[in-house]
């Protein structure tokens, strides 16, 4: 078992291979939207929300990283979600959803698409990092939600 100071930063391939064997990856938008640079529609996104809480129910995870300043918005909103405390990193604070699925809860955290213009990792992983620790925290402490 991992301590949450050991999440984030550059793994070496042993590490990468185990991660990825514990991992999944699914686009929100579930249509081949064309070229690169071109905007999701209104019902582009309303599909991907549409398979959201599928995608939950079937893969029970415990920590969600939702890559887009686009997608955070277009994140559902329904009974399955509440507020969490904001992760925060110094004196700045993101906001954070926990969404309820058959297997328990998915910590839920957004950061801007590592394809979008000036995405960087010295600024990223440092927000990653604390997102993971909010999540563990939040498995291992009692809830009420």
């Amino acid at each position: 078992t991992r301590r949450s100071s050991d999440l984030g930063g550059f793994r070496d391939f042993d590490q990468r291979w185990e991660f990825w064997q514990t991992a999944t990856f699914a686009n929100f938008v579930q249509n081949n939207i064309g070229r690169s640079r071109k905007r999701p529609t209104d019902e582009d996104w309303q599909g991907g929300a549409a398979c959201f809480q599928e995608y939950l129910d079937e893969l029970h995870p415990e920590f969600v990283l939702a890559l887009g300043a686009e997608l955070w918005p277009q994140l559902p909103k329904s009974h399955f979600r509440s507020d969490c405390e904001p992760v925060q990193l110094q004196s700045e604070d993101m906001p954070s959803f926990v969404y309820r699925h058959s297997g328990g809860h998915a910590f839920v955290f957004g950061i801007d698409h590592p394809m979008a213009y000036g995405w960087s990792y010295a600024k990223w992983t440092p927000w990653v990092q604390a997102a993971l620790k909010s999540a563990v925290s939040f498995h291992t402490t009692p809830q009420r939600i």
